[in-house]
């Protein structure tokens, strides 16, 4: 529980290192912030210097799951005429004259790409290799194959480790990435032992073929009833959002209840 941490010392310390890091990597002039107006967070947010997006509170107040505690969000941008992502973000606790940090989250890959000054996340010569490789084998539109190289990759990693597919735990986690590689390449009408040019243990890979094909029409039927709900969900977010009488409280409710709640931080 929150209340059994001092989330009190060096609050905007974290916020100034990681303007710091991130300015020592990139032209300032590509990096921006947003932050809710009206905010407590509003002056440290001007004092960088940086340019400043300011949005509703709307936009970037958060709400702990339960609904006890809530607060307002930093977000650190990767911003030119082509890109604008989001690089760090911070989440803050404000109560009367204490505020606290009590979240933070970067993405390495997205600042590798500013960094290097890619036209996106992809263009590292990790996911170029799979890419070039999977294309001599299958097609794929540039979206999916962005998506299977970055799932073949994680897989990669998680086999040089040993977390191989299983029923349970991080074994689990493999089986379900091995499975939305499988979901997608069988759709495209591809020999499924393809999978065997990018990830080691053959004989453990014949066995998840043997698992998946068993269960695939399972498992497109599972696919299909996610894209739906997802679809669903953040349409009604949307118009939740629209709809300016209904107030706050019960969008973040219904956001909770329904499991959706990153949709609300999504334009």
């Amino acid at each position: 529980m929150l209340e059994l941490f001092d989330f009190h010392a060096n609050n905007f310390q974290l916020f100034e290192d990681a303007i710091y890091f991130i300015t020592s990597k990139i032209d300032s002039s590509k990096i921006s912030i947003n932050v809710a107006t009206p905010s407590p967070l509003k002056e440290l947010v001007e004092s960088t210097n940086l340019k400043i997006h300011y949005l509703p509170r709307e936009n970037l107040i958060w709400h702990l799951k339960g609904g006890k505690y809530s607060g307002d969000r930093i977000e650190i941008n990767y911003e030119t005429p082509k890109i604008f992502c989001e690089l760090w973000n911070l989440s803050y606790i404000c109560n009367n004259t204490i505020t606290s940090l009590v979240d933070s989250g970067m993405c390495l890959e997205r600042l590798n790409m500013a960094i290097n000054e890619y036209k996106n996340v992809f263009e590292t010569e990790e996911l170029l290799n799979i890419k070039k490789k999977l294309s001599k084998q299958i097609s794929f539109e540039e979206p999916l194959s962005n998506y299977i190289s970055d799932q073949l990759r994680a897989l990669q990693k998680l086999f040089l480790q040993d977390i191989l597919p299983g029923p349970r735990g991080a074994n689990g986690e493999t089986r379900k990435l091995l499975k939305n590689v499988l979901v997608r390449i069988k759709n495209n009408d591809t020999d499924l032992n393809i999978i065997k040019e990018f990830l080691p243990y053959d004989n453990i890979l014949n066995q998840e073929i043997l698992i998946f094909e068993k269960n695939y029409n399972k498992a497109i039927r599972y696919l299909k009833n996610n894209l739906k709900q997802k679809t669903y969900d953040i349409q009604k977010v949307r118009e939740l959002r629209m709809n300016q009488s209904i107030q706050e409280p019960i969008v973040f409710n219904w956001a909770q209840k329904n499991n959706i709640f990153f949709s609300l931080s999504k334009k």
